[in-house]
């Protein structure tokens, strides 16, 4: 893996560190997800080491992270927000769809910054399911995912865009 400073320098693109590190249905399901998020108008912007996010409307949708372990890790952002829980309470409307709720309560990951020492676990509802000494620091994130994850995954991103879209019109009126 690159340093921080080279990759600075030259931010590399996406496709070719994908290629670099990932194969097999790895690099498949990573290079559908690529496509999509291309053909919604989401392009891959350099963040960090061997990461990308994906804006719209200068809000961060998602961001991608390939690991040089071969893996790869899709990250819906819950942009706007200080707190996880916090997102789902003000925009749980939006996400209807019983397999994304799914997708969704599988993958919460605990931020691993806050996980030795956090103060603020607390019993909280996400999309209408409770989750016990759960932490605020808590967010989505899917290692490798499988096609049925890609199309939850999809799905989730169209739905954090219109959030953004109706956020933005609003903002207008």
């Amino acid at each position: 893996m690159s340093s921080y400073k080279d990759q600075q320098k030259i931010k590399p693109k996406i496709e070719e560190i994908a290629e670099s590190f990932l194969d097999g249905d790895n690099l498949n399901h990573f290079m559908d997800l690529l496509g999509f998020l291309k053909d919604n108008k989401l392009n891959p912007r350099w963040d960090y080491i061997n990461r990308w996010s994906f804006n719209y409307k200068n809000k961060k949708v998602c961001y991608i992270r390939i690991n040089d372990d071969g893996t790869w890790i899709f990250y819906p952002n819950q942009f706007g927000s200080k707190h996880f829980s916090d997102w789902f309470m003000e925009y749980n409307q939006y996400i209807t769809d019983d397999e994304v709720k799914a997708f969704v309560w599988a993958n919460l990951q605990q931020d691993k910054r806050c996980a030795r020492e956090c103060k603020g676990i607390e019993n909280i509802v996400i999309l209408g399911k409770e989750f016990k000494r759960i932490c605020f620091c808590w967010t989505i994130g899917v290692t490798n995912p499988e096609r049925v994850d890609l199309e939850c995954a999809k799905k989730l991103v169209v739905t954090i865009k219109n959030i953004i879209a109706d956020l933005a019109a609003a903002s207008k009126s």
